[in-house]
């Protein structure tokens, strides 16, 4: 009775959708063999899928002999090139090969069986790289319990958008054909949690097979192949939206229609990038066993809308391309990063709608970067192109004037501590002179005392002819050729005795010289310090009397020139202003808050309340005729940015004469990043920078 009641409560959500014409891709793709498992790279350019030989009956259970992966890549015209073999690592098994997911920006996929140093070691799933050479040898994925879960001949799994879920089919039981959807975690970088089988409102139940699951870009909508009671027949693709992050409550199964499903074998759904088109495995009007068809889908049919955010990293001095750079994205506030990977020098992530983003960047050597990116409204499929400017790190170079001002600070101590050790010298000086004055006084007084005595001695003696002179006298009188010796000898000696004294004299006359040479070098140095403080002080003084003129002088002339500015330039204004006042020819009005949607050309709403004071502006002035100009900052190309403001200038005309301007009345002009009015290296000057403003052109 249960089940019963289950396969009635599947048909009434057998829904029936508008139908469209399923198309088959064409023999580019499909042989006399079956094309099985079709998976498209983010943008939908590149399709990978299976070719199966096998054999058993159409549509019937078969014994297969190879898998092999090949892969195409869409023409202009939307198209498929003439589809060719992957070859190894992608094709290493010698039985059963299978890509299973390609990352966004195309340089991960995720194939079949567990390898190791590209050694194939059993079951499981392994990522491959792409690399300048191709792509690398695989390495497995290491899933807590798999090799015990796992034991049927048949498994596969498909990876979500972040990189971080991984939804799994496969059977517990060998050789059978009855297979569950499972859901299994990264934990860390390679490893992850043991598969938990999905039960929730019916996703895997017993005795029926469910395979071949598929999560859409919104990261909600999931699509899967089942045999259960409520199809068309066969296996059929069934849809189901997800409840919460925990991955195992969802809704209950829709069956997408007979628009997609029919009484034969439907499998392996997946979507193009704008989710416009569903590619599937069938076996409906096949050229071989079973084919890749695609087919429109209607709204009901079709997951949430995603926007494909992409773009190149460049230096933003010099507009290089950076490649060694960590790009991250993360719903605002969730700190959940998702990182991305440049590949072929572009990132690209899908970002489903009903979010704000926080894009991150940054590399050695440069400023960090983020940038909010608002997707909140539900908006059709878009691609946005996003190029990202690093800011090289700048160095800290001091302020000239602080520079200047240190240096001077330094001088004059400099010169103050040059000045007290002058200052000490002097005074040591002046000590030591006046010990020396001192000494030379005292040895002068010895000396006359001396003379004196020496007199007072000679005049007594020559009075009382003491024993002391007499003996003296007596030597030359005793013999006269004694005596004669005598003298001689004492001549000599007073001779020997003059020279002696004239050496010394001249020793001191010399010496003296030398001190008054010195003392007048001492005097000239001390003098020029004096001199230089002195004239140091006098400067200083002048100085600023001079710096008070010149800034008088500076503020006459300045005061001056702004007079004759204002004589000949243009007014300054902005939209208020002008519009409680006459406007005449040449006059700027400045025009703030005219905002444009993301990277586009296009209005926000937001803008709309200053365009229309600038349509009240006109119709006041009927005769006034006026020029649009937009600006930009410098980020980005020259080129990229000078295409962009003209494209913005035109835009704001557009809604001008939408509200009964004259076109003849307005004129548009885009400058790009060549008239800043403020630097470029600070968001305050960019955000400044990044303007429309008004030209009066005429006013009568």
């Amino acid at each position: 009775m249960k089940k019963i009641t289950l396969i009635l409560s599947l048909f009434l959500f057998k829904i029936s959708f508008s139908q469209s014409k399923l198309e088959n891709l064409g023999s580019t793709i499909n042989s006399t063999n079956s094309e099985i498992r079709p998976t498209l790279s983010a943008d939908g350019k590149i399709l990978y899928f299976v070719v199966e030989q096998s054999k058993s009956k159409k549509g019937k259970k078969k014994s297969i002999n190879k898998q092999e992966v090949w892969f195409s890549s869409m023409n202009d015209d939307g198209t498929w090139a003439q589809a060719k073999k992957c070859s190894e690592p992608i094709n290493r098994s010698k039985s059963h090969n299978a890509v299973f997911w390609s990352s966004t920006d195309g340089s991960q996929i995720l194939i079949r069986g567990s390898y190791s140093n590209g050694k194939y070691i059993g079951r499981g799933f392994s990522f491959c790289k792409k690399t300048e050479n191709g792509w690398s040898q695989p390495e497995s994925l290491k899933i807590k319990g798999y090799n015990t879960l796992s034991v049927d001949e048949y498994d596969g799994a498909f990876l979500t958008n972040d990189g971080k879920t991984l939804l799994l089919y496969l059977s517990q039981e060998k050789n059978s054909w009855l297979n569950d959807l499972y859901v299994s975690q990264q934990q860390n970088e390679n490893e992850w949690s043991f598969p938990q089988k999905i039960i929730s409102d019916s996703i895997s139940i017993d005795d029926y097979d469910e395979i071949a699951p598929y999560m859409a870009a919104d990261g909600v909508t999931m699509y899967f192949s089942s045999d259960r009671p409520g199809g068309y027949g066969g296996y059929d693709i069934w849809m189901t939206k997800k409840l919460d992050d925990t991955w195992l409550h969802w809704t209950t199964p829709v069956n997408v229609g007979d628009s997609v499903n029919s009484d034969n074998w439907e499998a392996y759904f997946t979507l193009d990038a704008k989710a416009e088109y569903g590619y599937l495995a069938t076996s409906r009007n096949s050229i071989g066993e079973i084919d890749i068809c695609k087919i429109k889908l209607s709204e009901n049919q079709k997951p949430k809308a995603v926007a494909l955010l992409q773009g190149k990293v460049y230096n933003a001095d010099n507009n290089q391309l950076i490649s060694n750079v960590e790009i991250t994205t993360e719903i605002e506030g969730s700190n959940n990063l998702i990182p991305l990977k440049i590949e072929n020098e572009i990132f690209k992530t899908i970002l489903p709608y009903g979010n704000k983003y926080i894009i991150t960047a940054k590399g050695e050597g440069f400023e960090l970067f983020t940038q909010t990116v608002d997707l909140s409204k539900l908006a059709p499929y878009q691609e946005m192109h996003n190029d990202i400017f690093l800011q090289p790190v700048k160095k800290v170079v001091p302020d000239s004037s602080i520079t200047d001002s240190l240096n001077a600070i330094q001088n004059s101590m400099v010169e103050v501590l040059d000045s007290n050790v002058i200052d000490s010298k002097i005074k040591e000086e002046k000590k030591n002179k006046s010990q020396k004055s001192g000494k030379q006084k005292k040895e002068q007084d010895i000396s006359a005392k001396s003379k004196s005595n020496s007199e007072k001695i000679k005049g007594k003696s020559q009075n009382e002819k003491s024993d002391v002179i007499e003996n003296q006298v007596s030597i030359p009188t005793d013999e006269k050729g004694n005596s004669q010796k005598s003298k001689s000898k004492n001549n000599n000696l007073e001779g020997k005795n003059k020279n002696q004294k004239a050496d010394s004299d001249k020793s001191a006359k010399s010496k003296s010289n030398s001190e008054k040479l010195k003392e007048k070098n001492r005097k000239e140095k001390v003098q020029g310090v004096d001199t230089e403080i002195s004239i140091l002080n006098d400067e200083k003084g002048n100085s600023q009397k001079s710096e008070s003129e010149n800034n008088n002088s500076e503020g006459k002339n300045r005061k001056q020139k702004n007079e004759t500015d204002k004589s000949d330039s243009p007014k300054a204004i902005d939209i208020n202003q002008a519009i409680k006042e006459d406007v005449e020819k040449g006059d700027i009005i400045t025009v703030n808050n005219i905002l444009f949607d993301f990277a586009k050309s296009s209005l926000k709403k937001t803008s709309y309340k200053e365009l229309n004071k600038v349509v009240k502006l006109m119709k006041q002035n009927v005769a006034v005729k006026i020029e649009l100009s937009a600006h930009t900052d410098n980020v980005g190309s020259a080129k990229y940015n000078l295409t962009l403001s003209k494209a913005r200038a035109k835009s704001s005309r557009k809604y001008l004469i939408s509200k009964g301007i004259s076109s003849k009345r307005i004129s548009s002009k885009g400058h790009g990043e060549r008239k800043p009015i403020a630097s470029n290296k600070t968001a305050k000057g960019r955000k400044q920078n990044r303007r429309v403003e008004i030209k009066v052109i005429s006013s009568n």
